[in-house]
Parts: C-alpha cells; structure tokens; sequence
C-alpha cells in the first residue's frame, strides 16, 4: 500500500465529500488568474494582462458550468424525496 503525500492528506482534510471534477478546473483557474494578475500588477506585463483575462474569462465558464452541475445534483435529490 502506497503511502499518501502530504497534498492528498490536505486535499482529505478539507473536503468530506470530494469537488467535482469542474471545481477542481475551477479553483486551478483561479490560481493561474492570481499569479498573472500578480504579473500585471508588480511588473505591468501586457501579456500577463492578457493571460490573467483569459483564466478570468475561463473561471466563468466553469462557474456556469458548476451551477449547472449543483442545480442538477439538486433536482435529484428533490426526485429522490
């Protein structure tokens, strides 16, 4: 049996039920949105700019995407009752 590392005891800690896949894309999004921001702002990197709008223009899309997803897990649950 492999021994876990130190991120998945953390990634266990921090959810009791695991993300969905979309939540996953969602948060690393938002990292990649922070660190080109961090560009942008310290630096005033055009390019970074840009990088920092798409991830911004990407973290929509999987917000409306995770709405989605929790209106259907939702609907299921009422289904179920």
């Amino acid at each position: 049996m492999a021994m876990k590392t130190a991120e998945e005891f953390e990634y266990e800690f921090k959810y009791k039920t695991f993300p969905s896949e979309i939540h996953k894309q969602l948060l690393e999004e938002i990292s990649l949105y922070y660190k080109e921001n961090e560009k942008w702002l310290t630096k005033h990197n055009v390019s970074a700019a840009k990088r920092a709008r798409k991830h911004l223009m990407n973290a929509w899309h999987l917000c409306r995407d995770r709405r989605f997803e929790i209106m259907d897990e939702r609907k299921e649950l009422e289904d179920e009752q």
